[in-house]
């Protein structure tokens, strides 16, 4: 929040002032909070326009749809409308609390945690060694002796928290140790054993993940990672 206060310090008084500029949430409480419909609705993205397809119990967004931006000022525009109206307009309910602080559609980035490690990282698992793949060309279920045994051999550095646990307990992984598998574990551990389209395709997603996680990103490395995704 923009807020002003003063504190007492060793040197005297001292004005301190502070100022939110970004905020983080899952999906259900970024709906809430942006006062927008939840992922598995109309118009249920935050960032573009598309209206969404509902196939099989579930709101997608296709390759194919437009993907309009949105726009703050639209959003604002919106919201005062469907106050006014009493029924969401493009997917909005009404004002964020947070509008009048920050750009609610770029100050509210994607949350990579969710969307990332225990989303994409852990759904690729799942084809790759989930039983109920074992049919598909790029399952590899028949090789997880192997791979786990690859995986448990490894000896991270101190730095990493946890040292790596077998596949096979994957449904309790923590967010820290999938994005060890994501960044530093996968492509050794597979790179013998997943059919080679498929393990060049995840290579990409390592690489973009890698670049974006840097502590400073030029405009290069950010077109560079957007080409690759």
């Amino acid at each position: 929040l923009d807020s002003e206060k003063i504190i007492r310090t060793k040197v005297g008084n001292k004005k301190l002032k502070a100022k939110l500029i970004l905020a983080i949430f899952d999906l259900i409480a970024k709906a809430m909070a942006m006062n927008l419909t939840q992922f598995n609705g109309k118009y249920g993205c935050p960032y573009c326009l598309d209206i969404g397809t509902y196939e099989q119990h579930r709101t997608i967004y296709l390759p194919s749809d437009l993907h309009e931006p949105r726009i703050f000022s639209d959003v604002i525009l919106w919201a005062t409308m469907a106050q006014e109206m009493e029924e969401p307009v493009y997917g909005v309910f009404g004002p964020s609390v947070l509008s009048d602080l920050i750009d609610i559609i770029l100050c509210i980035p994607v949350d990579y945690m969710h969307a990332i490690l225990e989303g994409l990282a852990k759904q690729f698992m799942k084809y790759w060694f989930g039983s109920e793949f074992s049919t598909y060309v790029f399952n590899i279920r028949k090789f997880l002796k192997e791979i786990d045994k690859r995986l448990l051999r490894m000896k991270p550095p101190h730095a990493f928290r946890r040292s790596p646990r077998s596949i096979n307990s994957l449904i309790f992984w923590k967010a820290s140790e999938l994005r060890a598998w994501l960044l530093y574990y996968s492509i050794p551990a597979m790179k013998d054993y997943l059919p080679q389209p498929y393990i060049n395709h995840w290579c990409l997603l390592v690489c973009a993940i890698h670049i974006l996680l840097n502590a400073s990103i030029s405009s290069n490395d950010l077109h560079l990672s957007e080409s690759i995704l």
